[in-house]
Formats: structure tokens, sequence, C-alpha cells
């Protein structure tokens, strides 16, 4: 989520630095929606993993539970 926000949050900076994306131009509407749109899909996914909606985990990796007891 920290990703994302940056990436939101500092937009204009980074495509001033990284300059304009061609793709970007014609397909987002600018590079700045670019950066905005990636941003913004960084911080739903990274909230749905902290919400456990995307598990991090294989069901493998975890403990049954008749063994803990």
């Amino acid at each position: 989520m920290a990703l994302g926000s940056a990436l939101m949050y500092f937009s204009y900076p980074l495509m001033e630095m990284f300059g304009r994306i061609p793709w970007a131009e014609k397909n987002l509407w600018g590079t700045r929606n670019a950066f905005l749109f990636w941003g913004f899909l960084f911080v739903v996914i990274g909230g749905l993993i902290l919400f456990g909606v995307i598990p991090t985990t294989s069901p493998m990796d975890t403990v049954p539970t008749w063994i803990v007891g």
C-alpha cells in the first residue's frame, strides 16, 4: 500500500524524471494517469492482502488443527 501511495503522491515528479511514456499517452490519457492508475491498483491489492481477502500462504503451509491440539 505504501508503494501505491508513493506512486500516486509523486506521480508528477516521476513523470518529469522519467519523461512521457508513449504507450501511456496513447492508451491511458497520459503518463501521469498511468502512474495514478498503477498506484491505485497497488493500494487496492495491498488492502486486499492486508485484510486477508488474498491469501499470501499456501494451504499446505498451515499446521493442521489436530496437531496443535
